[in-house]
């Protein structure tokens, strides 16, 4: 059995990329502080218990707790791009949680998180699209505004 499961949620936000000025944590060219702190604010605003806000080497987290699962909310840029993003859901179950079924069912949390995330992003005017991550497809052409340099 798995120790994680995860929902990708990709969107064109060309309001985030405005003030993306922030500088990369980790890695030249990894961006989403304001994204995050963005999505942390509307979790919040939904009852979520919402936690820290942090870097990664590919990007930012969002920590989130319901119901007795601890989840990760990951969003970044597309490589060499600060109008495509992305947000995904990430549930880290640990050994302990799953020999004795404490919290919620992994699955169900991850998808109950990732369609909060999709209805934030879908109420937002300046979103132009919001989508699903498919291997078998690309988001729709949008300009690609490259990052400060």
């Amino acid at each position: 059995m798995s120790g994680w499961w995860f929902e990708t949620t990709q969107f064109v936000a060309e309001a985030m990329a405005e003030d993306s000025g922030d500088p990369p944590q980790a890695n030249p060219g990894r961006y989403g502080e304001e994204v995050a702190t963005w999505l942390a604010d509307h979790l919040r605003e939904r009852s979520w218990d919402v936690g820290d806000v942090f870097c990664e080497d590919w990007g930012w987290v969002v920590r989130v707790q319901r119901e007795g699962s601890t989840l990760d909310l990951n969003c970044g840029n597309e490589d060499g791009c600060t109008t495509r993003w992305s947000a995904g859901a990430v549930a880290h179950v640990g050994l302990l949680q799953r020999l004795l079924g404490r919290g919620k069912e992994p699955a169900e949390a991850v998808a109950e998180l990732d369609a909060e995330v999709g209805q934030i992003l879908r109420a937002e005017a300046t979103m132009s699209w919001v989508g699903r991550e498919q291997p078998s497809s690309e988001p729709p052409a949008f300009e690609c505004r490259d990052p400060p340099s």
